[in-house]
């Protein structure tokens, strides 16, 4: 079982900064940065406080980058259905007029 953290500071309702003990694998004293929402540590054995918050931007960021990535993808093929199903009428084009 683990020692309890040397200090925990609750950032928002989902979002826990803790301090923890050194072990064997890491000598001094490390943070986490555990997301409730996500159910996982989005910074894990950060040297300092800002270092754990700066793992934790980078990871939001590329996370982001994917989602963006696999909805531009998902839309262009969304796109190329309807308009293979629907294709455009010539007279639609003298009613946007």
């Amino acid at each position: 079982m683990s020692r309890p953290p040397i200090q925990s500071v609750k950032l928002s309702p989902h979002l826990t900064l803790s301090e923890c003990h050194p072990d064997l694998e890491c000598r001094v004293n490390n943070w986490w940065l555990y997301d409730e929402r996500a159910g996982m540590n989005l910074a894990m054995r950060a040297k300092s406080r800002d270092e754990a918050f700066v793992e934790v931007i980078e990871y939001w960021a590329e996370r982001a980058a994917r989602y963006e990535n696999a909805y531009t993808s998902l839309n262009a093929q969304v796109q190329a259905f309807v308009g293979a199903v629907n294709p455009p009428d010539e007279n639609d084009e003298d009613r946007d007029t």
